[in-house]
This record gives structure tokens, C-alpha cells and sequence, in this order.
């Protein structure tokens, strides 16, 4: 496919209005400045609504799966349907993502985010109890997530300047974690930092015909990564219990972290 054609061409980047290193107590505040910009401010928008209806789902689906088997192991293996599609249509997604208009191609993921969630509160309000028509919906709602997480993503970089690349992850991010208030207070904190960085750090090394491919890849380790845990935490718990599969996960996520930073000193001594 062209891409010279069906790519949404850049769009010229006013320069920003604001100094680079504010003064003040504005250095601790949020930067806010991408939200002056239309374009960024709609795409901000559409992502709230897009995290809201993606962490409901997270929530209820292992929740009915759960009620309907009274297994912690089919909730690992519905998480299984939700990750095969998501990793498959993600890196699938980063191509098409740097081969065609992107803001058509979250209108149409966008939609499908939409009619998949009105579908999952149709069968819970029938009370169908079918583990299968969950899996279904719950494959057909990630393969939308895939498709839609590295347009969305690689956006960015065409809708702001270079220089307020780490405010507008910060405000993703923000949406993204608030959606996830029922996790450990401090650890979204310090997960939602590490977002902000990493993000900042691949749309500033990748061009823009690259962008969306590197973000397919990269929506498959953040959102795909707690997928595959629910499936090893859901075998775990039925096999050990709840709390030994807990603990030993937590303890296995320090360890390689630790491991990780003494093997690759140039990602420890990183500096933005």
C-alpha cells in the first residue's frame, strides 16, 4: 500500500507557547499545555471513554467467568482469550496503523470498543451464564484493543511538539491508571511514571513510519503482560492457593527486575 497517500499527513506543530522548564510550584504541577491543542484534546477524550469501558471489562468478565465456573483456573483461561487476539491484532495493527489514515482507524476500533461492551451488558442482563459467548465478545473487544492502542499511541507525536511529548504520556497515562484505581495505590504511581518516560522515550527514537508497528509491540507487553499473568496466577492459585501464587509472583517480579538492571547497565543509567 502507498503510504505516501493514505497516511494522515503530518500536521505543522505550533511551537509551544510555554517555556520549557516553568517556574515555580508549576514545576510540580501537571503540564497541561496539550490539551490547548484540538486535535490532542479529542483524542485525550476518546481515551477516557476507551479506558473507562476497558477496565469495566476487566473487572466483570473474570468476575462472571468466575461465578458461572467457580474456578480461578477458567478465569485465567478466559484472560488466554483475551490474549491471543490482542497480541495478534496489536502487532498486526502497528502495520496498519503506519499504512493508512489513523484517525479513521480509531473512529472504526473506537466502535467496535463500543458495540462489544453494549453486547457483554446485553448478556449479563439476559443472565445467558455461557463461558463461551464471554470468551467470544471478550476476543472480539481486545482484537479492537490491538487494532486500536498503537494508532492511538502513534498519534501522539503528529499532534503536539517534540517538546511536549512527556506531558501528553503523562496525561494518557493519567487516564489510563485512574482506570485502574482498584490497584495497589503506589505501585500505579510508580507504574504510571515509568509509562510516562518509556513513552516519551520510543515516540522520540522512532520515526513516524515506524511509529505505529513499534506501538503494536509495544501494546502487547503492557497490555498483553498482565494477560498472560492472569492465566499463570489463575493456574497457580487452583494448583497452590491464592496467597502462595500471589507472594511467589511478587518476589519472581522483583528478582528479574533486579537481574534485568545489572545486566543492561545502559537502561539503568538511562537519562531523558
Amino acid at each position: 500500500m502507498d503510504t505516501s497517500e493514505s497516511s494522515t499527513p503530518p500536521q505543522e506543530k505550533e511551537p509551544s507557547a510555554v517555556p520549557a522548564t516553568p517556574r515555580g510550584w508549576r514545576r510540580w504541577a501537571m503540564d497541561t499545555r496539550p490539551l490547548r491543542r484540538p486535535a490532542y484534546r479529542r483524542l485525550w477524550s476518546s481515551t477516557i471513554v476507551t479506558a473507562v469501558g476497558s477496565q469495566l471489562t476487566a473487572v466483570a468478565v473474570p468476575k462472571q467467568v468466575y461465578d458461572i465456573t467457580g474456578s480461578s483456573a477458567w478465569v485465567g483461561v478466559a484472560s488466554l482469550a483475551g490474549l491471543v487476539p490482542l497480541t495478534v491484532f496489536a502487532l498486526w495493527g502497528g502495520a496498519i496503523a503506519d499504512s493508512m489514515d489513523r484517525r479513521r482507524l480509531l473512529l472504526i476500533t473506537n466502535s467496535g470498543i463500543a458495540v462489544t461492551s453494549v453486547l457483554f451488558w446485553l448478556q449479563a442482563a439476559a443472565g445467558l451464564a455461557s463461558v463461551a459467548v464471554l470468551m467470544v465478545l471478550l476476543a472480539l473487544q481486545q482484537a479492537f484493543w490491538g487494532l486500536n492502542a498503537p494508532a492511538r499511541n502513534a498519534s501522539i507525536a503528529r499532534l503536539v511538539p517534540e517538546d511536549e511529548l512527556a506531558a501528553a504520556n503523562a496525561l494518557g497515562s493519567t487516564v489510563m491508571q485512574t482506570g485502574q484505581v482498584v490497584g495497589p495505590l503506589l505501585a500505579g504511581v510508580a507504574d504510571m511514571v515509568s509509562m510516562v518516560f518509556r513513552g516519551a522515550i520510543l515516540l522520540s527514537a522512532a520515526s513516524d513510519e515506524m511509529r505505529g508497528r513499534m506501538q503494536g509491540v509495544f501494546t502487547v507487553v503492557v497490555a498483553g503482560g498482565p494477560r498472560l499473568a492472569d492465566v499463570l496466577h489463575g493456574t497457580a492459585g487452583s494448583a497452590f492457593g491464592a496467597r502462595t501464587a500471589t507472594t511467589g509472583g511478587g518476589l519472581l517480579v522483583v528478582v528479574l527486575m533486579l537481574g534485568l538492571a545489572a545486566a543492561v547497565p545502559a537502561l539503568r543509567r538511562y537519562r531523558v
